[in-house]
C-alpha cells in the first residue's frame, strides 16, 4: 500500500506545483500587462480537464475556473495601481455596468455552444492578441480619440468587453486596454491600472454565471463549470505575483516582455487548434 500512495502523493504535489506556476506567471503577465490572466490560465487549464477525461466540458469548467481566479488575482493588482494613482475610477464606473451586462450575455452564449468548438474559437483568440501583442499600442499613431463622444464607447466596448471576456475567460485586458488608450485617449499605465480593477467585474459575475450554467448541465457538481479547488490554488500563486507585476510596470518598458508573450501565445493557440 505504500508505493501506491507515495505515487499518488507525489502525482498530488506535480498538479499542485504546476497549478501554482500557472498562477505565478499569470498573475504576474497580468498585473504587468494588464491582459487577464485567463489567456495563460485557460489553455493550460483546457489540456490539464481534457487529460482528466471531462472531454466537452473540459474548456467550459478551464474558463469557469479561469474567471474566478481572475476575480481574485484583479483584486490584487488593482490594489498595486490605485496605490500608484494608475486607476482611473471615472472611466471604471463608466464602463461598469455594461461590462456586467455583456458579461452575462457571454455566459448565456457558452452555455449553448459545444465545447469542442468553443476551445476553437478560443484558440482563434489567442492568435489574434498574439498577433496584435506583437505590435503593443504604446508603438501606434493614435487615429483619433473620442473625444466628447464618450459613452457609445463605454457602452459599445463594454458590451463587447463583457460577453468576449466572459466567454473566452479572459480579464477583458486585451480589449479594455486598446479601448481606453485608443479610444479615450488614457495613458498606457493608466490603461492597465483600469483594466486590471475592470477585470475584478468580470471575474466575479462570469464566475457567478459559470457555477449557474454548470448547475444546468452538471448537476453532479457542487460548483458547476467551476473547480474551485483549482481555482483557488491559482489564485494564491497569482495573488502573490499580480502586485510585483503591477510595481513593474510602473519602473520597466514592457515592449520585449510583450513581445516574447506574444510568441507563446501563438505556440498555445497553435496546439490548441491542433489538439
Amino acid at each position: 500500500m505504500t508505493l501506491p500512495w507515495l505515487a499518488n502523493q507525489y502525482n498530488k504535489m506535480t498538479e499542485y506545483f504546476l497549478l501554482g506556476a500557472i498562477g505565478a506567471i499569470a498573475g504576474l503577465l497580468a498585473g504587468l500587462l494588464g491582459i487577464g490572466g485567463g489567456i495563460v490560465i485557460v489553455p493550460a487549464l483546457i489540456f490539464s480537464f481534457e487529460m482528466d477525461g471531462l472531454g466537452q466540458y473540459a474548456t467550459k469548467i478551464a474558463i469557469g475556473t479561469a474567471l474566478a481566479s481572475i476575480f481574485f488575482m484583479g483584486l490584487a493588482s488593482s490594489f498595486t495601481h490605485h496605490k500608484k494613482s494608475a486607476v482611473e475610477w471615472e472611466a471604471f464606473a463608466s464602463l461598469t455596468p455594461f461590462i456586467i451586462l455583456g458579461t452575462f450575455i457571454g455566459i448565456k452564449i457558452a452555455g449553448h455552444i459545444d465545447g469542442f468548438l468553443l476551445k476553437k474559437y478560443f484558440s482563434i483568440l489567442v492568435i489574434l492578441i498574439a498577433i496584435t501583442m506583437l505590435f503593443p499600442i504604446s508603438e501606434r499613431k493614435k487615429q483619433f480619440s473620442a473625444g466628447a463622444w464618450k459613452w457609445p464607447f463605454y457602452s459599445i466596448g463594454g458590451l463587447f468587453i463583457g460577453a468576449l471576456s466572459s466567454l473566452f475567460g479572459t480579464g477583458g485586458g486585451t480589449m479594455t486596454v486598446p479601448l481606453l488608450m485608443l479610444l479615450l485617449d488614457k495613458p498606457i499605465r493608466v490603461a492597465v491600472g483600469t483594466s486590471s480593477a475592470v477585470g475584478v467585474v468580470i471575474g466575479f459575475f462570469g464566475t457567478c454565471g459559470f457555477i449557474y450554467q454548470g448547475w444546468q448541465f452538471l448537476p453532479d457538481l457542487h460548483f458547476g463549470f467551476v473547480a474551485p479547488q483549482t481555482a483557488l490554488i491559482i489564485a494564491v500563486f497569482g495573488c502573490m505575483t499580480a502586485p510585483i507585476g503591477a510595481f513593474i510596470t510602473h519602473r520597466i518598458n514592457t515592449l520585449l516582455l510583450s513581445r516574447v508573450f506574444s510568441v507563446f501565445l501563438m505556440i498555445a493557440g497553435i496546439l490548441l487548434i491542433r489538439s
